[in-house]
């Protein structure tokens, strides 16, 4: 399955504490809800992966300094989330690729397949 994100915002600014209690971040919040209707525009009726699986991204060029790594958590969140994986846990490679030329600034395109299928 392929499919293109709005680039995330970094896993360190995921979630944010108030008080004793940790929550979703408002930016992290407004990213799920922008991913999920663009892939909901671009995948009708997929099935949800529930063996391991293999996951490419390619990153369009970003704004500012980003560390690769940080962009892994929120995606997989969102896979899983949307259905896509049944747990992000089954992810057991990644092959990422950031500031692409083929690939719109800061989008992510992602390709997720079950490991050991064409």
């Amino acid at each position: 399955m392929i499919f293109s994100l709005p680039i995330p915002p970094s896993a360190n600014r995921m979630y944010r504490r108030a008080g004793n209690i940790i929550h979703k971040s408002g930016e992290y919040r407004d990213w799920l809800t922008q991913a999920g209707w663009q892939f909901a525009a671009q995948v009708k009726g997929h099935s949800t992966i529930k063996e391991r699986a293999s996951v490419e991204m390619f990153v369009g060029k970003m704004h500012g300094a980003r560390d690769l790594d940080n962009l892994l958590k929120p995606v997989a969140d969102f896979m899983q989330q949307a259905q896509i994986i049944a747990n992000d846990k089954l992810i057991r490679a990644w092959n990422v690729a950031a500031d692409c030329d083929s690939v719109p600034r800061n989008t992510v395109m992602v390709c997720v397949k079950e490991m050991g299928k064409a």
